[in-house]
């Protein structure tokens, strides 16, 4: 196998961190590489990937990189709640120069259609995950940073981000931050940076060099075990009304919302959104199994502005305009759900 390029070398790094001085950290990785980083204390992982990025200076050493941009997400990057993805895309291609249609195909791959028109806090933790890398990865940088990109995902969802993750990897160099690297498959290449664990040398922590050998066998792999991906979750019903902002360094907070109780969309104001053309919404009672795969299709029409599960539960009620209410059936069936017969009653 012809040896891979040469990306990424670090050579006797030393990192200040508030979760703990890394020291002496030596890495080479090339493209077509796949990495985990682990590490006990997350803000180890973030003062690392920032010095890798050129946004914080190192205490010693160096870091050399022969790419030419190099995407970083962070557990902590948030998305403001009363913003859009069309807004936030709009904003990051103005200072990226990239194109809108550039960052629409981005949305396409990640399965994100639909969603551009909603406020962001209305998004699940694997559509904000997604929105994030899909933006960094659209101008194709060659090294890509990415902090607990399977925080509050669900085991199918953890599935397809690692799916893209190793696409990605394919032809670039990608990172993975964690603190919990038992969630990850054992085939990916890991660097410890807990060197004084009991048992362990401290070469065998820190020094970690990928042969073209590992970094080309990823995608023969097959995906790890579901239930190696995610812990419970808790309980709707358990929940604050409302979730607090994260305080500043800590791993942004999942929340799980109960589909019954939920509220997906808020209905548009005149004005704020130029797609929904004229007309007026009218309330629709459809029979659909109510579940979240369901919820996950309704998300992504955007001609549907609002819904939510009808008070008995046999199906949903949903907003949507006079002018389009005939072409509902055609954009049910576009997102594979079929109605029942006798359905399409006007609440």
């Amino acid at each position: 196998m012809p040896k891979k390029e040469l990306l990424l070398d670090l050579v006797d790094l030393s990192v200040h961190s508030a979760g703990g001085r890394i020291r002496e950290l030596n890495l080479s990785a090339g493209r077509g590489s796949l990495l985990l980083i682990s590490a006990e204390d997350h803000r180890r992982l973030a003062s690392l990937f920032r010095v890798i990025k050129g946004l914080n200076q190192p205490l010693d050493g160096g870091v050399s990189y022969r790419g030419e941009r190099i995407g970083l997400v962070l557990a902590e990057d948030e998305l403001p709640d009363y913003s859009t993805p069309r807004q936030e895309l709009a904003l990051y291609g103005s200072l990226n120069g990239l194109a809108m249609p550039e960052l629409l195909a981005q949305l396409s791959r990640w399965d994100l259609e639909g969603i551009h028109h909603l406020a962001c806090r209305f998004l699940s933790p694997y559509e904000k995950e997604a929105l994030l890398i899909a933006m960094e990865t659209a101008a194709q940088p060659e090294l890509l940073l990415c902090e607990e990109p399977l925080a509050g995902l669900t085991p199918k969802q953890c599935l397809r981000m690692l799916e893209e993750l190793r696409h990605y990897a394919a032809e670039h160099l990608v990172i993975i931050g964690t603190v919990q690297p038992d969630h990850y498959p054992k085939d990916l290449p890991r660097i410890s940076l807990e060197h004084q664990t009991p048992g362990r040398e401290f070469s065998q922590a820190w020094v970690r060099q990928t042969s073209p050998a590992q970094s080309g066998s990823f995608a023969a792999k097959e995906p790890p075990d579901s239930a190696s991906l995610i812990q419970e979750s808790v309980p709707a019903e358990s929940l604050p009304p409302e979730t607090m902002p994260p305080e500043s360094g800590s791993v942004r907070p999942v929340r799980t919302r109960n589909p019954a109780k939920t509220k997906h969309r808020p209905i548009p104001q005149p004005g704020l959104d130029a797609g929904i053309g004229p007309g007026q919404p009218v309330t629709v009672r459809i029979r659909l199994p109510v579940d979240p795969d369901t919820d996950y299709q309704l998300r992504r029409i955007s001609e549907i502005k609002y819904f939510q599960p009808s008070p008995d539960h046999s199906g949903y009620e949903v907003d949507i305009l006079e002018a389009d209410r005939e072409q509902l059936p055609q954009l049910l069936k576009g997102r594979g759900l079929v109605m029942e017969p006798a359905e399409e009653e006007q609440a």
